[in-house]
């Protein structure tokens, strides 16, 4: 299991004044609309809420969690990269800490308490009647997951160069691409070129 694809761009670290939310177990950056009882969830990549256009985009939308689960991911990209032809080990050794750092992180007892906790939050204190999801990679397997839980709260989810293959890493090779299996609210997957191609248009997800 790889993480990023070769191609994908390294962190993009931006700034913000803005400080987290506390609700319940989660720290929310919350982007409120009085007049709208409508909320979208948001799902940072591993890279956290402050790199790239998170931020922004949750200006035009609404809330986004910042799990304390993100943090201290272990880049690949990051390091210095060994003399030909080491470095393929070099990255294989890095792939170990990758997958420790997802194991790290279930969903089902690290991450779902925090999307309970957020939307109750979000409808007793700001009267939230419903909620959309959207994931950016890593993000976009919190989604997926969420969605095909029995008591799933949100109407529809979208995912940006969706992380799936987490799935692999919790239920062995080829789970990612059954994600899709128990999913019960509708679902828009933007695939980036150099994703697995079963989660391109026409692949398994997509069938």
């Amino acid at each position: 299991m790889s993480c990023c694809p070769p191609t994908s761009l390294p962190p993009l670290p931006t700034t913000s004044d803005l400080k987290p939310t506390k609700m319940g177990s989660a720290n929310v950056f919350f982007f409120d609309n009085p007049s709208s009882d409508r909320c979208v969830l948001v799902f940072p990549d591993v890279f956290g809420v402050d790199s790239g256009r998170t931020k922004e985009n949750c200006v035009k939308l609404s809330a986004l969690i910042e799990f304390d689960t993100v943090g201290g991911f272990p880049d690949p990209s990051s390091a210095v990269p060994w003399m030909w032809p080491f470095d393929g080990l070099r990255q294989l050794l890095t792939m170990f800490s990758v997958i420790k750092w997802i194991r790290a992180r279930p969903f089902e007892t690290t991450i779902r308490p925090k999307i309970d906790d957020t939307i109750h939050h979000l409808k007793t204190q700001y009267g939230v009647t419903k909620f959309a999801g959207m994931g950016y990679c890593w993000g976009a397997w919190m989604i997926a997951k969420y969605s095909a839980v029995d008591a799933c709260e949100i109407v529809c989810g979208v995912s940006f160069h969706p992380g799936w293959r987490a799935e692999d890493v919790f239920h062995g090779p080829g789970s990612g691409a059954k994600m899709a299996d128990p999913i019960h609210v509708p679902q828009l997957v933007l695939s980036a070129i150099d994703d697995p191609t079963w989660i391109h248009p026409g692949g398994q997800v997509d069938t």
